[in-house]
C-alpha cells in the first residue's frame, strides 16, 4: 500500500469512527418543540419523543353549561375525534414514546388515552388522567400517577421534574379553579360509549395541575425549559389542598424544583399569558425566552388552524422590561429548536403540508 493510500485509509477510518461515535451519542443536545394546537405540544430529543397534553377533539359550546365558565356540565356525551388523533400522529416525524398531561380537563386530556392506544406509549399524569385512561381500556400499569415533587428520568439525559400547580381562575370560578380529582374511572355512556366532558363530570382538572421542568443535554450543552398549561396568580403562594392533603404552594414547589435541578434560570418558559401570573413566575424562572401557551379555541375544528393571533401587549411589555424574548406562534404546528445557545424558530413545512397548514 502506498503512503497516499495508507493516508486515505486512515482518513476514511477516522470519518467512520466519528460517525459511529456521533450516532451512538445517547444524550441529545437540542430539542425540537412543536406547538400542535391550544395546549398540545410535541418534544423531540434524539430518540426521545414526548406528547404533552392531548386534546384534539372539539366541543359544541351549546352542549356545555353551568358554573361561572359554562363548562361544569354537558347535555350529551362527546365521542373522541379519533380521525384527528390519527391524522396528527401520522403527520408527526416521530410517534411519541411518552404522553404527559399537565392537567385533566376536556381541553387537555380528552384524547390522551386515544392517542396512547395508537402509540402504545405510557402516560404520565394526575390520578384523574389515569382514571380517564383506565376507563378507556389502558392498563393501570401504563399510566404513572404523579402528585408533585417527582423527578422522572425519561432517558437520553432528559429529566422532568413534576411541579404541583394550580388551575387558572380564582374562587369566583370554583368549578374550574378548585383542585378536584376523580376517585375512580368514569363510566361511559351506555348508548354511545362516550364520556361527559364537563369539569364537574368526567374531566375535572386533576387536583389542580402539574408544571413540567425539563432538563437535557450533556455536561457541556445543558439546557432547560418549563412547561405549564394553566396557572393562577390568585393563590400562587397558597398550598394546593386535595382531600385535606397539602401538596405545597405552586411558588414553593417551583422554587424547590429549580433548586433540585441546580438551575437559577431556564432557557425557555412555555406558559399561560397573563400579566399578574407572569409577574409571579418570571422572577423565579428568569427565562431567556417565553412562548405563550393555550392559544386558539377548543370549540373550533383543529384543521381550520389558528383563527386569532396573539395580542397580549401587557405581557409583551412586561417581558421586554425583564429582558425576556417573546416568541409568538402564528399557526398550528409551528416549531422551535432549543439548545444551550437559545431558542430559534424552525421550519416545519412537511408536517404542516400533511395537515393543510401552509
Amino acid at each position: 500500500m502506498t503512503k497516499t493510500r495508507r493516508l486515505l485509509a486512515l482518513v476514511v477510518g477516522l470519518v467512520v469512527l466519528i460517525g459511529i461515535t456521533a450516532c451512538g451519542n445517547s444524550t441529545p443536545n437540542q430539542a425540537k418543540l412543536t406547538w400542535v394546537a391550544v395546549a398540545d405540544w410535541t418534544v423531540d430529543l434524539g430518540g426521545l419523543h414526548v406528547y404533552l397534553d392531548g386534546a384534539l377533539t372539539r366541543f359544541d359550546p351549546n352542549n356545555l353549561y353551568g358554573g361561572a365558565s359554562g363548562l361544569s356540565f354537558s347535555h350529551a356525551p362527546v365521542c373522541f375525534n379519533q380521525d384527528a388523533d390519527q391524522r396528527v400522529l401520522g403527520a408527526l416525524e416521530h410517534l411519541p414514546n411518552y404522553h404527559i398531561t399537565g392537567h385533566s380537563n376536556l381541553d387537555h386530556s380528552y384524547d390522551t388515552a386515544t392517542m396512547a392506544k395508537i402509540t402504545n406509549a405510557p402516560i404520565i399524569g394526575s390520578p384523574s388522567t389515569c382514571f380517564q385512561a383506565i376507563a378507556q381500556g389502558i392498563p393501570a400499569s401504563r399510566c404513572k400517577v404523579v402528585l408533585g415533587g417527582e423527578t422522572i428520568d425519561l432517558g437520553n439525559g432528559v429529566k422532568v421534574r413534576i411541579v404541583r400547580w394550580n388551575h387558572s381562575g380564582s374562587s369566583a370560578n370554583p368549578d374550574l379553579h378548585n383542585p378536584l380529582e376523580l376517585r375512580q374511572p368514569p363510566t361511559p355512556d351506555a348508548a354511545t360509549g362516550c364520556y361527559r366532558p364537563g369539569v364537574l363530570e368526567d374531566f375535572p382538572n386533576g387536583g389542580g395541575g402539574r408544571g413540567l421542568l425539563f432538563t437535557a443535554g450533556d455536561s457541556g450543552h445543558q439546557f432547560s425549559w418549563f412547561f405549564c398549561d394553566t396557572g393562577s396568580d390568585f393563590d400562587f403562594e397558597q398550598p394546593v389542598v386535595v382531600d385535606n392533603v397539602s401538596y405545597g404552594s405552586p411558588r414553593d414547589n417551583l422554587i424547590a424544583a429549580m433548586s433540585d435541578a441546580g438551575l437559577t434560570s431556564v432557557d425557555l418558559w412555555i406558559g399561560l399569558s397573563s400579566l399578574p401570573f407572569a409577574q409571579k413566575v418570571v422572577p423565579i424562572l428568569k427565562p431567556k425566552a417565553f412562548i405563550p401557551n393555550h392559544l386558539g379555541s377548543f370549540y373550533t375544528d383543529f384543521f381550520r388552524g389558528l383563527q386569532t393571533l396573539y395580542t397580549d401587549t401587557a405581557v409583551q411589555s412586561y417581558l421586554a422590561s425583564q429582558g425576556v424574548r417573546l416568541l409568538v406562534p402564528t399557526q398550528y404546528m409551528d416549531a422551535w429548536t432549543l439548545d444551550s445557545t437559545g431558542t430559534v424558530s424552525t421550519p416545519n413545512v412537511a408536517v404542516k403540508q400533511k395537515l393543510g397548514f401552509f
